[in-house]
């Protein structure tokens, strides 16, 4: 029996034209089934019509939760929406994916204690090299663009007091930042990135992160919609024609 797939996607109001190309390689892919979490209202994205879009829903937040708010509600939500899944997957707005990507993650051995990030950094591309297929990354957590777990890495990072206390300020943003700043949305990263809470997290419980070479996504975006990040494109990334279903054993 394959997977069953819980399939989230976070974006923001303005990235319409971003989040569409996203979620067509997405269908190519083999993920027509998703739901969308805005972080910020979207009535206008909505009417527009891009809404579901194929979907099963979507989420609304009238007050943005930023980045890290954003994505582990969005793992939340997809937990108690959808607990009889055995993968999730959380993706950003500004990726497109290889052909069959779906398939080839179901026709792949899940290793023990892990989770898969699916776009390949160009510092990781280094690490691995010239060896093909999954290997552990470099540990340094570079990117969460498209993030794949099982049940029970979910549960890790959900019960995670790294990813709970992640977003409140600690005394060195207090110092460089300011609280007033803070709260009035100035940028403080941990609020405004995840990819380092989530690795961080990981490695508490004993968990490793797990690269592919070829990357499976790519990174298609010039600026963040969150934070002052810039995910560069990753140098083994084959195409959005290349089907992953190839290199299935």
């Amino acid at each position: 029996m394959g997977n069953k797939w819980a399939v989230g996607v976070t974006t923001v109001p303005k990235r319409a034209d971003s989040l569409r190309r996203t979620l067509t390689s997405m269908k190519a892919a083999g993920f027509d089934k998703y739901w969308l979490f805005y972080d910020g209202d979207a009535p206008e994205v909505l009417v527009a019509g891009l809404g579901p879009h194929g979907s099963l829903g979507y989420t609304c937040r009238s007050s943005p939760a930023r980045v890290h708010g954003n994505w582990v509600l969005a793992l939340s939500e997809l937990w108690i929406r959808n607990w009889e899944a055995t993968r999730f997957m959380v993706v950003q707005d500004d990726v497109v994916f290889c052909r069959g990507v779906r398939e080839y993650l179901d026709a792949t051995p899940w290793a023990a204690r892990s989770y898969l990030n699916l776009y390949t950094n160009p510092r990781n591309a280094e690490h691995l090299g010239k060896r093909e297929g999954w290997s552990p990354s470099n540990g340094e957590g570079l990117g969460a663009l498209a993030l794949v777990f099982d049940r029970q890495a979910v549960m890790q990072l959900l019960t995670s007091h790294h990813m709970l206390m992640r977003p409140v300020p600690d005394e060195e943003a207090l110092h460089k930042v300011g609280l007033e700043a803070i709260r009035k949305g100035e940028w403080y990263r941990g609020q405004s990135v995840v990819d380092g809470g989530i690795v961080t997290a990981m490695k508490q419980v004993g968990y490793h992160e797990r690269v592919h070479n070829p990357s499976l996504v790519q990174h298609t975006g010039d600026e963040s919609s969150f934070s002052r990040n810039r995910h560069r494109p990753s140098p083994c990334f084959l195409g959005e024609e290349f089907d992953l279903r190839s290199m299935i054993r």
